[in-house]
This record gives structure tokens, C-alpha cells and sequence, in this order.
């Protein structure tokens, strides 16, 4: 049954964002539907087909919000070019589960940025739960002895 309310359907929206952010089940979405049909359904009470029909559009809402990669959606919240391109590199090169050396030089070369950026935008991948540092390296040109890390995600 077609759901004549815009103002209903614009808030059913912006509910099934942050219903995918708290990653709320099955029975929270059907209440919060529910609080919202009374909220915004000012003339007439919807009908149980109606419901059911909203129901279905928070859900089909909140599973294309969650194709986005949530580690993906934090970094570019964060706004940080480096970041998101060393992540781009680090996604493009290797699979989850596999390792990679990041070496200052060699993640500097590999994120296009200054050595000074690489040690912050690691820590940042490894907070986030891309990466995880299976070997810390070591500083000097004599050690051969590079950071490896392994994706996570």
C-alpha cells in the first residue's frame, strides 16, 4: 500500500541512517517504525499493510547504508587526503589476510606522502581495525628491518 506523507517517509530515512550506525535488530526497527507512524501520520492511522510497507523501506535503507564500508565511512569523515589514499593503495594491493611491509620509505612511496605523515596515518589504519602490525620495525639503515602488517578488512 502506497505511503501518501512525504514528511514520513524524509524521517523514515534519517532513521534507518541511525539505525544502521547503533546496528539495531529486527524488533528495534519495527518499534522505531512504529513511534514514527504515530509521530508523522497526522490524518489518518496507517494501515498494518502500510507499516509492514515502511518496515521494508527503513530495512532496505539501513542494509544500503551498510554496504558502505564503515571503516571506509570513518576515514572520510575524517577528511584526511593521506589517509584515505594510503588506505586506497594499502585496499587495491593486497587482499584481507595478507601482509605487507611498510617500511617508513616504502609506505611514504606507497601513500605519495612525506615520511613525517606515515607513522600517524598507520596508527590511524590500525585504530580503525584496517591494518594490525604483526612486526614493529626498527629505526636505522643497518637493522633490514621493516613494520609488517597484515589486513584486517
Amino acid at each position: 500500500a502506497y505511503i501518501d506523507n512525504d514528511e514520513l517517509i524524509s524521517q523514515a530515512r534519517k532513521v534507518a541512517l541511525e539505525l544502521a550506525d547503533m546496528g539495531a535488530d529486527e524488533d528495534a526497527v519495527s518499534i522505531k517504525v512504529k513511534v514514527l507512524a504515530e509521530m508523522y501520520s497526522w490524518d489518518a492511522p496507517l494501515s498494518d499493510i502500510q507499516l509492514e510497507n515502511l518496515t521494508d523501506f527503513v530495512k532496505a535503507k539501513m542494509e544500503k547504508h551498510l554496504k558502505l564500508d564503515r571503516i571506509e565511512a570513518k576515514i572520510l569523515d575524517a577528511r584526511d587526503k593521506n589517509l584515505y589514499y594510503m588506505y586506497g593503495q594499502i585496499k587495491r594491493k593486497i587482499n584481507v589476510g595478507d601482509t605487507i611491509e611498510l617500511g617508513l620509505v616504502s609506505a611514504a612511496k606507497l601513500g605519495g606522502c612525506s615520511r613525517t605523515y606515515v607513522k600517524p596515518v598507520l596508527s590511524k589504519l590500525e585504530r580503525l581495525g584496517f591494518l594490525t602490525c604483526t612486526q614493529k620495525g626498527k629505526q636505522g639503515s643497518q637493522t633490514y628491518r621493516s613494520s609488517i602488517y597484515r589486513r584486517e578488512a
